[in-house]
């Protein structure tokens, strides 16, 4: 069996996407019952379906990762943990699927070397996009790397040197790895490295697809050639999908808050478009209800606004907010930032009032990017909630988060219980406001 090869050292981002990763735990009877974008958003591993296993694995890799372990090290630390539950050498097994009781390979060391590799690979791979992020202004160009001796694909030694802009859309589905066992890379460079090497951008590549059928759900997609079925997305790339950054931010709910704030800054740079623009989309979408709710008013119709109780994850406590309520003997249940309907419908309401001091439109347009950069936060005493202050130019707003917000909620299964911290309002406030003794400075400063 060949040996799992790493990089070096282990780096703050790659933790960062592997902890992301396990705030959900997928079990899973083959690769193919999950989807290629939640394998970036949660962990999974192949015949787990029916064992207690995944977090074990997910809590050993992330120890290793985060203490520069080796793969050995990581073998034999685990492999009894397995074994104690069952998870060992060739069983028979229920496959959901079909409800029918099938022979599977369940652990085997080579089964934990594939474990290992492909976890490795793709939090390094996710942690080093979120490098690529912070320097692409600088450094706008990415390379592709592959590794050139006698077990590199044919295809995958074509892309070698094949250089585009961060953003262009080859790296959504060619960002490595780009199958089991890829080793390839991508360099990142800027005008200079291209001007020394006498290299130039490459013109926008054209490759072939292959129709994939899937096995077990009868979906069939194309697939690029040269490129493992499951394996042609980006697993750092979450801005460009609203709905793919919405799925990633809300496993911030039910990862602690420490967690939490640690995932949200290590991502925020890939995370917060794609969130602020879902956001965006959707106070669009009711403020569309509210414009005909005040043309039916005008024409002498009930207005009618409904609202479902849907609610968006718009940011995450930040480990300094964090710091600073606990030293106010506060420790929230959650680290999730949250807004439901009910109050995006109230702030739209105050907003189009003729009372001018609830905040702008344009503003609860851009919460999620308020929240993510707040000019201070401050910890109301007399009527407990966080205050994030905002610069608005002609003076300062504020938004109102309620932390441990206890509503009921519904789900499929009945209602429950739902604890958040919650956005509730917004408005404009007076800069003297924000300095009475009731009010305690998290993060940040006050203006003057």
């Amino acid at each position: 069996m060949a040996a799992v090869e790493l990089q070096a050292l282990p780096f703050d981002e790659a933790l960062a996407a592997l902890q992301a990763r396990g705030t959900t735990l997928h079990p899973s009877f083959s690769w193919q019952d999950v989807r290629a974008e939640e394998h970036s958003a949660s962990f999974t591993v192949a015949k787990s379906v029916g064992f207690d296993i995944l977090r074990d694995l997910h809590q050993s890799l992330r120890d290793t990762l985060a203490g520069g372990g080796t793969f050995a090290d990581w073998a034999r630390d685990i492999r009894p943990v397995l074994e104690a539950k069952g998870w060992w050498g060739r069983k028979m097994v229920v496959d959901p699927a079909d409800g029918l009781i099938k022979e599977a390979t369940l652990g085997t060391p080579r089964r934990l070397a594939t474990i290992f590799d492909v976890n490795m690979r793709v939090s390094y791979a996710a942690g080093r996009w979120a490098q690529i992020q912070r320097v692409k202004e600088e450094r706008p160009y990415l390379m592709y790397s592959a590794v050139l001796d006698r077990r590199t694909r044919p295809q995958h030694r074509a892309w070698n040197g094949i250089i585009r802009p961060v953003e262009d859309s080859f790296w959504d589905t060619h960002y490595p790895p780009n199958g089991w066992r890829c080793r390839c890379m991508v360099r990142q460079l800027g005008a200079r490295d291209l001007a020394r090497s006498g290299r130039e951008v490459s013109p926008p590549p054209s490759f072939e697809t292959r129709d994939f059928r899937n096995d077990r759900t009868g979906e069939v997609c194309r697939v690029p050639v040269g490129i493992d079925p499951g394996w042609a997305h980006n697993p750092g790339r979450l801005s460009r999908d609203a709905s793919a950054a919405q799925a990633f931010a809300t496993k911030w709910v039910d990862a602690p808050p420490e967690m939490a704030a640690a995932i949200e800054s290590a991502n925020r740079r890939e995370v917060l478009p794609g969130l602020a623009r879902g956001f965006a989309d959707w106070v669009d979408g009711v403020e569309t209800q509210l414009a005909a709710a005040r043309a039916g008013r005008a024409a002498g119709d009930p207005p009618v606004i409904r609202t479902t109780g849907e609610r968006r994850v718009v940011g995450a406590l930040s480990q300094t907010v964090l710091d600073g309520l606990a030293r106010h003997g506060k420790v929230p249940q959650t680290g999730a930032l949250t807004v439901n309907d009910r109050a995006l419908v109230h702030m739209l309401r105050d907003a189009k009032s003729s009372r001018g001091a609830a905040l702008p439109v344009d503003q609860v347009r851009c919460l999620p990017e308020a929240l993510a950069a707040p000019q201070a936060v401050l910890w109301d005493q007399q009527d407990p909630a966080l205050i994030y202050v905002l610069d608005l130019g002609a003076g300062p707003g504020k938004i109102v988060v309620r932390v441990d917000f206890a509503e009921r909620a519904k789900s499929p299964e009945g209602r429950y219980t739902l604890i958040t911290n919650a956005v509730t309002t917004g408005g404009i406030v007076k800069p003297g406001d924000l300095r009475a003794p009731r009010y305690q400075i998290l993060d940040g400063e006050i203006g003057r």
